[in-house]
């Protein structure tokens, strides 16, 4: 995609602090070595970046900026989970750049004290529970000062983005607080506030990083099936719930091209429960009645199903079937209930890559 359709963006689902750190790394900012680069991700799941195959990826990609001046790439969070390191870099930010700002941003965010990022869902319950004062006044305050320097500061290519780093660290910061104090609802709210913050990054990538003497920017969106098909054609959207290909297509009408993966069986590297350490699972035989099932029907180790330009192949698979989702977390004794849900694939994605056993991540 980027050495022959041009894309100059690659946009993950992690935290923006973490992914900058990659950045640099990529952009030949920091001297070390694509492994050392990654270790910058220390918040669970760390699998799902420190391990192999982004190993390369990274690698890849600060050699293809090193021979492509022109065409460089770049490497971004679009979550929200890190709020402390994220208020930190602002505050670290502005101490060069402006420090009686940076006096006002220490004083906002610390109202946070010294929560790490694994005490935010208890931050959040006490919060809610009336235990203690919220933090959204002085999150929501420094996100309006940053979004003031953005807009009189003109364009921002890769290699030179110290401002808009420090813009996306606060909306962090504040978008990041209000998940937290959500999540404790029993409602999709915290859901969709997480989905439009990583779908408003995108934008905010897409807008601040477009040169006018250059192609429309692109953005490879690397990030779990749940959030990339389009939340109105599943079961979900009966709760209100929203993900980022839905917004993405709403936004963009045409422009966004949503690619989903399923699988049959084989390994899945993943954890017992959040927080908790990695291993190698036995993925489960998908079920008959899923689309995975019917997938490993046709017999192939692997097939590509391109739904958009295809109405005939959409028709075909238009009834509504279950579709398996597993993240981080797998609880094989409870499948079906934890990772099933059902869909209408043939609207819900563009294109639809099936692996019929697939292979677990291999750690460095």
């Amino acid at each position: 995609m980027i050495a022959e359709k041009g894309f100059t963006i690659v946009a993950v689902e992690t935290d923006w602090a973490d992914a900058f750190d990659v950045n640099e790394y990529i952009q030949g900012a920091v001297p070390t070595a694509p492994g050392d680069a990654l270790q910058t991700f220390e918040r669970f799941p760390t699998w799902t970046w420190n391990n192999r195959i982004v190993t390369e990826l990274v690698g890849w990609l600060r050699a293809w900026n090193a021979s492509h001046s022109a065409a460089r790439v770049g490497f971004y969070g679009i979550d929200l989970y890190n709020v402390p390191e994220s208020a930190r870099r602002v505050v670290a930010y502005l101490e060069t750049a402006d420090p009686p700002a940076a006096a006002i941003a220490r004083n906002r965010y610390s109202c946070f004290g010294r929560l790490g990022v694994n005490d935010l869902p208890e931050y959040g319950h006490r919060v809610l529970a009336g235990e203690r004062k919220a933090c959204a006044e002085g999150a929501a305050a420094e996100f309006l000062d940053m979004a003031r320097r953005m807009a009189a500061s003109g364009e921002h290519r890769p290699g030179d983005e110290a401002l808009v780093a420090a813009w996306q660290n606060a909306r962090v910061v504040m978008n990041g607080e209000a998940y937290y104090r959500l999540a404790n609802l029993p409602t999709v709210e915290s859901w969709n506030l997480r989905d439009r913050h990583m779908a408003d990054t995108i934008d905010a990538l897409a807008l601040h990083l477009e040169s006018a003497a250059a192609p429309p920017t692109k953005v490879v969106v690397w990030a779990h099936s749940s959030h990339l098909g389009d939340a109105r054609r599943t079961e979900r959207s009966g709760l209100g719930e929203l993900n980022v290909g839905q917004l993405l297509r709403q936004r963009h009408d045409g422009d966004a091209v949503l690619v989903g993966f399923t699988t049959y069986d084989g390994t899945v590297r993943a954890a017992r429960s959040w927080g908790g350490r990695s291993s190698v699972f036995p993925l489960k035989a998908a079920r008959t009645d899923s689309f995975a099932g019917l997938f490993h029907e046709v017999q192939r180790p692997a097939f590509f199903i391109n739904l958009r330009d295809s109405p005939s192949v959409q028709q075909a698979l238009s009834t509504r079937m279950l579709e398996r989702f597993i993240g981080v977390v797998y609880s094989p004794g409870s499948e079906r209930l934890s990772h099933y849900y059902r869909m209408d694939l043939a609207h819900q994605f563009d294109a639809v890559v099936h692996v019929d056993r697939s292979t677990a991540l291999v750690l460095r």
